[in-house]
């Protein structure tokens, strides 16, 4: 029959197909029965290229590092030395300067310039080596793994980049920048019997500034906007103020006899009340903070142009051979830099600055012809230091090594006051002049 054969080939086709499938389904379970270990393979030939990452970053890495120590106390060991010459030249010419006669002075002058023309040769050398080196892992993102696997290329590599760099970045001194914010004029009041002079600034932790009118006697608060929050009358002729704490103010009186220090407190709505009176034996005109126990207090009339004054009353002498000279209270002022132990010393008569190094006992002697008539001093960003200068009518910025960076000329004539935000935001400084009396108060970019 024609039908039988028909059957006979659909069932065949059943039958191969039935086959089919179950042998599709061995090979499925097969090839998937095989790929972890096909990625097992695959990863422990990736281990193998890793591994060997491993070890040839870790002999770079190591054989650089050791260049680079090698290379860097190479440097330090010349930098340390040319800094024990200057020290040792600095201490001579102290003691030139102050035991010598004119012709050992001339003589020792003449010399150290030589030799500090040579030295700079070297210390420009030196910071010409200045640099920075980055270490970083660059990993290949674009080949395929059977390239890396068949050594076609590599895993990864060890990146080391160099980048040159200044001295003054070193330093981290750079010129700031000063954007008038807010200004009042200062004028007499119905209770005053002067015109206001506000010999000493400073500013609460908080932003408020307090102000010590010298010539009615009088402690002053302002806020952010500079409207007058708080007064009280003092009972003695003011010198300088200091903000010792959120809440705390000292003032210094050397007036009439009456050495003392007086502590405040001043309040958030500004009220203010006596916290003790100490007398003391210096005759103290400005003031700043050294510590949270201690204020480090310029003088007049003294051998010792700063000294250390505890919150308890206790004075303390630097161990730093000061310059001998008596200054007026209006021609000297100190302020201090913390980070680096050093004293600053403002000198109106000889138009230049002192900055003393405690821990080395040196002293550099900043002179310069912006520096015309230095009064206040303060410090601020990078311990740099700002001092007013009445005759150019500016606030002039040196660096704590005794380098001019800018100088920033002021809407005022005679500036005489300056401090400082504790955050090193904003700068405040007030005038002497007769007429026109100002308070400005400064945003530090």
């Amino acid at each position: 029959m024609v039908l039988q054969p028909r059957l006979v080939i659909a069932k065949e086709s059943c039958d191969s197909a039935v086959m089919h499938w179950k042998s599709n389904e061995i090979s499925l379970r097969d090839s998937v029965k095989s790929l972890p270990q096909k990625i097992n393979n695959i990863r422990a030939q990736m281990n193998e290229k890793f591994n060997k990452l491993l070890q040839d970053v870790e002999k770079d890495s190591t054989a650089f590092v050791k260049l680079q120590l090698i290379k860097g106390n190479e440097n330090i060991s010349k930098c340390d030395g040319l800094a024990m010459r200057f020290l040792t030249s600095l201490k001579f010419l102290d003691e030139v300067s102050i035991h010598g006669t004119p012709e050992q002075k001339f003589i020792a002058v003449h010399e150290l310039n030589k030799q500090v023309k040579l030295a700079q040769k070297e210390v420009e050398h030196e910071c010409d080596q200045l640099e920075t080196v980055d270490i970083s892992l660059k990993m290949n993102e674009t080949s395929a793994p059977k390239d890396i696997i068949e050594d076609k290329n590599r895993l990864g590599a060890l990146k080391i980049q160099t980048n040159k760099v200044t001295i003054d970045h070193v330093r981290g001194q750079r010129p700031v920048n000063l954007k008038l914010a807010k200004i009042i004029y200062l004028t007499k009041s119905e209770n005053d019997k002067h015109e206001p002079l506000l010999n000493g600034v400073d500013f609460l932790p908080g932003g408020r500034l307090i102000a010590i009118d010298n010539m009615n006697d009088e402690l002053l608060v302002f806020d952010d906007c500079l409207e007058k929050t708080g007064s009280i009358d003092l009972s003695y002729h003011p010198l300088s103020v200091v903000a010792v704490s959120e809440d705390t103010v000292a003032i210094t009186s050397a007036t009439g006899g009456n050495h003392q220090v007086e502590l405040l407190y001043v309040s958030e709505s500004s009220t203010l009340v006596n916290i003790k009176t100490y007398k003391v034996n210096g005759r103290y005109n400005s003031a700043c903070l050294k510590d949270d126990n201690n204020l480090v207090i310029g003088t007049f009339d003294a051998i010792k142009l700063a000294r250390i004054l505890s919150l308890s009353g206790e004075e303390k002498d630097f161990s730093v051979n000061f310059h001998s000279k008596p200054y007026h209270p209006d021609t000297v002022s100190c302020t201090y830099i913390k980070e680096l132990d050093k004293v600053i010393i403002s000198d109106l008569d000889e138009n230049l600055l002192y900055i003393y190094d405690v821990a080395t006992n040196t002293r550099v002697i900043v002179r310069d012809s912006k520096i015309d008539g230095p009064t206040g001093v303060a410090v601020g960003p990078m311990n740099s230091v700002f001092v007013c200068c009445q005759n150019t009518n500016s606030v002039v910025q040196i660096s704590p090594t005794g380098v001019i960076l800018s100088s920033h000329m002021l809407d005022m004539r005679f500036p005489f006051s300056i401090c400082i935000s504790k955050d090193k935001t904003k700068l405040a400084v007030s005038n002497r002049r007769k007429e026109k009396r100002t308070l400005q108060v400064f945003k530090i970019n």
